[in-house]
């Protein structure tokens, strides 16, 4: 008859090894989160840190008819006043 008393334990080897591939998982799909956190964050604050449209671009477009005299009027001032928020 055979014994077991020198042969690993199957059993226990594969409850170490799936524990060991579920952790790394886990820390993998961690790290992913943060990064993809940390990059929205900073795709988020770098499109706040530029206008949407240059004055000179807004010129073009009233001159083009593209937007009236009152839109551009109204979002001149928006941008005069985003301008002056940031500069203080």
């Amino acid at each position: 008859m055979p014994t077991d008393a020198g042969s690993p334990r199957v059993g226990g080897e594969f409850v170490v090894w799936f524990g060991i591939v579920l952790a790394a998982t886990a820390a993998l799909l961690i790290v992913v989160w943060m990064l993809r956190r940390w990059w929205r964050r900073t795709s988020a604050e770098s499109a706040e840190e530029q206008p949407a449209w240059s004055l000179q671009q807004l010129r073009e477009l009233r001159s083009e008819g593209q937007i009236t005299d009152a839109e551009y009027a109204r979002l001149a001032a928006r941008m005069s006043a985003s301008l002056k928020e940031h500069k203080t």
